[in-house]
């Protein structure tokens, strides 16, 4: 199955850095010869809500099988939905790879004290809301609330790249109580990085999770599972 980062940036246009679709090409040629196979563009809902991230794909994927040699990663697309959203306004909530699977990040401050209704109501309209940045949010030393999340059939997002780069403490420990009691799911955001073994080594040994299954789990086999399982 190879390495599948569930929530990559590479649209031009859309997403940081990238302003045409030789950027895009360049960094998914990157990522391919770190042996990453599969990634899944996930822009924020507020980048994205003006393209669309399908049709843009989809172009990329032509550019790319013009050129010999010139192999990138199989791609999917995805919508990284604010928790504070009004998401039961929404009309088609775009999953990944059209499963039942959501994307929903907590922010990093200013959580809306309605958002357990909200996870509640998109559970209730069969989507599977997978929780991100929760270890820096305000939820990040309230355990009991992330199990009681989990409990309800959520799953966890650990974004790597916001990890790196927003180090703390406070974060740490907080992946850590989430690896201590098997609360993480994946593990995302890898594909950012030009060098990301270095980080990996990083993160494993500050989050004191095993490098065999932060590869093998949490960016291989679980990411495959959710993007293969059954469409909405």
């Amino acid at each position: 199955m190879g390495l599948f980062d569930l929530k990559a940036n590479i649209i031009p246009g859309v997403d940081p850095d990238f302003g045409s679709l030789v950027d895009s090409m360049n960094k998914l040629k990157s990522i391919k010869d770190m042996n990453i196979n599969k990634i899944c563009a996930a822009p924020s809902y507020y980048d994205a809500v003006n393209h669309d991230i399908e049709s843009i794909i989809i172009e990329i994927q032509k550019e790319a099988s013009k050129l010999d040699e010139f192999d990138i990663p199989e791609l999917f697309s995805s919508i990284t939905y604010p928790i504070n959203l009004k998401l039961n306004e929404f009309n088609n909530l775009k999953t990944i790879n059209g499963t039942g699977y959501l994307f929903c990040q907590f922010p990093f401050y200013d959580l809306n004290k309605d958002f357990i209704n909200k996870i509640k109501t998109l559970i209730n309209q069969n989507y599977i809301p997978v929780l991100i940045n929760l270890e820096q949010s305000f939820l990040n030393d309230k355990l009991n609330q992330i199990k009681e999340l989990k409990s309800i059939g959520c799953l966890v997002s650990v974004d790597l790249y916001l990890y790196i780069n927003n180090w703390s403490n406070t974060v740490n420990d907080c992946v850590r109580r989430l690896e201590k009691e098997y609360l993480i799911d994946i593990v995302t955001g890898f594909s950012k990085f030009e060098n990301f073994d270095q980080e990996i080594h990083r993160f494993c040994k500050d989050s004191k999770i095993e490098e065999i299954k932060l590869r093998e789990i949490y960016m291989e086999e679980n990411p495959n599972l959710i993007s293969s399982s059954s469409r909405r």
